[in-house]
């Protein structure tokens, strides 16, 4: 599926405008504009996660936004709100079951029941970031991108929340049909293990070695006839070491 979008907007000129052009010589128009054309798997495809990466400033959240635009239900999360006093259980949809929402947070590494009677304001920031992660992946739609993700939290809570996504989404745990990762963190990726990520560095989609080959089987030809199948883009096969260590760490 590939997705072309503009991002543009008019240039007010000013002194100052003016001033910078002339000292870094900047061609100015009346108005700004950048293009993404990038291209993503079948919306409607055989996988379940899949990330979308690269450096702040990449289009990332652009790219993410036409791509729900062009998927009926699909909805871009970049944040909730929760009520202000009522415990974070209240702050899940109210058709969804009690032991649903508990099984999802301690799916999603947050297995603490004196945490979650506490409103969302006075969590940390990894309990807030897995309350966000357990209620998106509940979401009834076929799409969740999750925008941000991991940015709020130190790197080992990253991983350690990639992780288990993965594994909740894989187990059946969401509700949501599949899950995309937005972030401008690489290192999720051998944690999150998704089925294809698409890196706005260079605009280049990199399908997992597993998902591709399901399509080259699909197709009858052999794994390594797959454009995008290689080993340097692969998620891993197995979580990373220590993986076992730092779950157990943060879950009890």
């Amino acid at each position: 599926m590939r997705i072309t979008t503009t991002v543009s907007s008019p240039v007010a000129r000013s002194f100052r405008v003016d001033q910078c052009a002339g000292l870094f010589d900047v061609q100015l128009a009346e108005r700004s504009s950048e293009t993404f054309d990038v291209e993503i798997p079948d919306p409607a495809g055989p996988w379940k996660i899949g990330a979308i990466i690269g450096p702040s400033g990449s289009g990332k959240s652009t790219v993410s936004r036409a791509l729900i635009e062009q998927v009926p239900g699909a909805t871009l999360i970049d944040h909730f709100d929760w009520p202000a006093a009522d415990a974070i259980l209240d702050g899940f949809p109210a058709e969804l079951d009690t032991d649903l929402i508990t099984a999802t947070l301690g799916a999603v590494g947050f297995a603490s029941p004196p945490a979650w009677v506490r409103p969302y304001r006075v969590l940390s920031g990894g309990q807030k970031f897995r309350s966000d992660l357990a209620r998106a992946i509940l979401l009834d739609a076929p799409l969740v991108l999750f925008d941000e993700f991991t940015s709020v939290v130190d790197r080992r809570v990253a991983k350690v929340g990639s992780a288990c996504v993965h594994k909740a989404i894989h187990k059946g745990k969401a509700r949501c049909a599949r899950f995309v990762a937005v972030s401008c963190h690489y290192d999720i990726l051998p944690w999150l293990r998704p089925d294809w990520h698409l890196d706005m560095a260079d605009g280049r989609l990199h399908v997992a070695q597993e998902a591709a080959k399901g399509k080259a089987k699909a197709r009858g030809n052999s794994p390594g006839d797959h454009p995008s199948s290689s080993a340097s883009t692969a998620s891993a096969a197995t979580p990373p070491a220590g993986f076992g260590r730092l779950l157990l760490a943060t879950t009890i």
